[in-house]
């Protein structure tokens, strides 16, 4: 009628709680895990710090328009040039903003946090009319 069950002893009983409090917290730290900001993110943010002021006039012919964030670490600055297309050299137009940009990426200290990111950078620009002038990408592999 009775059956006789061997007791487990303390030791074991101890060994299966660790267990199962070790697969418990491991559930815990993959269910409730907080996902890490992204650079693309914080380039969001940057962007739309940046366009909180925007339009910015540069100089007497070039405006910042605004800044978006896209995909791949790239923040791509827009502008305008206060000409038409056809009174612009393009060739030159790239040349010159290329080492502007590509200088003050190198120099500036503000620039490190994009330096550190390895954060890619397009220049857009068109023209008066809205017309498509160029597009010009600085790689991080530039600086």
């Amino acid at each position: 009628m009775y059956e006789i069950v061997k007791k487990k002893s303390t030791l074991v009983r101890i060994a299966y709680g660790i267990i199962i409090v070790m697969l418990i917290s491991a559930i815990m730290k993959v269910v409730f895990k907080v996902p890490p900001i992204s650079i693309d993110s914080q380039l969001m943010e940057v962007a739309k710090e940046i366009n909180k002021h925007a339009p910015i006039p540069l100089d007497s012919i070039t405006k910042l328009d605004n800044v978006i964030a896209l995909s791949g670490q790239t923040l791509q600055y827009n502008y305008s040039v206060a000409v038409d297309k056809e009174n612009l050299d393009t060739t030159v137009l790239k040349e010159a903003v290329s080492k502007a940009l590509i200088n003050a990426i190198k120099t500036d200290p503000k620039a490190v946090y994009f330096r550190e990111n390895k954060v890619n950078f397009q220049a857009k620009y068109v023209d008066k009319n809205g017309i498509y002038v160029c597009l010009l990408k600085i790689n991080n592999s530039q600086y």
